[in-house]
């Protein structure tokens, strides 16, 4: 079996090909070629491809690795300096591979991502690359985790996913499926937007991305959160996905007051990022409304999942939603090793205060 190589981009490898993997091995729209090249491009996340590689015989990738050389990454920074103290510094890390996606993966057969985590323990400490590796969000689910922990890897709780298994042909068809309470105060929610004249269109491969980009630092500045999102990021992901780039805008009063770009690939809708005008909403409920929508468009198209993101747990349970953990896992060289464990149990205990405050338990 040939060595496992590194791409220094995904366009190393025909994106047929590449996509072709990730359908057969159980990807997510995130590990998906055109997605992979939309983060290579975008410079609000400092990061060069390391794509770890395995191939067969006949020279064509039997397995891969999305992987980044990550030097900064607005969302990774949270979970340096925001949430938790890290205590390793500016240490650049080998992500597996973005904390903007919802799963970290090895894909491929059992006996090849074997031999792609020997290759990928071996990389922290190589010359000119990053000393320690970083899995953000591993599926509980997935043999990958307990593979990850019997290596030598630090683990824990990051967070939970929350997904919803699309079962439904109608959006109608979905409220009747809900507990009697919860599509008693949904159907009440959709009224009342609608009655306020909120209006939601549709559009595919395009949409106002100055505007997306204005709603989304309205949102990070009522938070209080650093800027995940602008303009030149949201455009490559456009220009990149295509059709599979669909954004949701709603408006009220004749204006935006809510844009939602979601990932729609391979049978999974994923709400990427999303901007909102606070002051309408006690007006017009455009968050709860934006649910009804995502739900109709994902049930209509026979989509099997839609991918809702982490957190917010309270509003996305109340929709239907189950929690899938997804755990970090850090392996890095012998002097950063303690420092690495002790980083990773702060996530978890992070995570886990999370998941206490709303009465809510992740099964790890």
């Amino acid at each position: 079996m040939p060595a496992v190589r590194l791409l220094g981009s995904i366009h190393e490898v025909p994106a047929a090909t590449w996509n072709g993997l990730v359908e057969r091995h159980g990807g997510s729209v995130f590990h998906r070629h055109e997605w992979l090249a939309a983060v290579e491009e975008a410079r609000m996340v400092r990061a060069e491809p390391r794509h770890a590689v395995l191939d067969g015989p006949d020279g064509l990738p039997v397995a891969v690795a999305p992987l980044f050389h990550t030097t900064f990454c607005p969302k990774l920074e949270m979970f340096r300096s925001g949430y938790v103290d890290a205590g390793i510094g500016g240490t650049d890390l080998l992500v597996g591979h973005s904390l903007y996606a919802q799963s970290s993966e090895l894909l491929g057969p059992p006996e090849h991502q074997a031999q792609l985590l020997d290759a990928i323990g071996e990389i922290p400490g190589k010359q000119g690359q990053a000393p320690a590796a970083f899995l953000p969000l591993v599926p509980a689910d997935r043999p990958l985790l307990d593979e990850l922990r019997d290596r030598g890897w630090a683990t824990g709780l990051l967070s939970c996913t929350n997904l919803l298994s699309v079962r439904w042909d109608s959006f109608d068809a979905y409220l009747s499926w809900l507990p009697s309470g919860k599509r008693r105060n949904i159907r009440k929610a959709v009224r009342r937007s609608e009655a306020a004249g909120a209006v939601c269109t549709v559009e595919q491969g395009g949409g106002d991305v100055a505007g997306m980009a204005a709603l989304i630092r309205t949102t990070a500045e009522h938070h209080g959160s650093p800027l995940f999102f602008d303009e030149q990021f949201l455009r490559a992901v456009l220009e990149r996905l295509g059709p599979a780039a669909v954004v949701f805008t709603i408006r009220g009063g004749g204006r935006p007051i809510l844009s939602c770009l979601a990932v729609d690939a391979g049978g999974e809708l994923a709400p990427w990022c999303i901007g909102l005008d606070y002051d309408a909403l006690p007006e017009y409920g455009q968050y709860n409304y934006l649910y009804s929508q995502l739900i109709s468009y994902a049930a209509e198209r026979g989509r099997r999942v839609v991918n809702f993101g982490r957190s917010t747990y309270y509003i996305k349970r109340k929709y239907g939603c189950a929690l899938r953990p997804v755990h970090a896992a850090a392996l890095g060289i012998a002097e950063l090793r303690p420092a690495l464990a002790h980083w990773v149990k702060l996530i978890d205990a992070h995570a886990h205060r999370e998941l206490d405050a709303l009465g809510l338990r992740a099964d790890v």
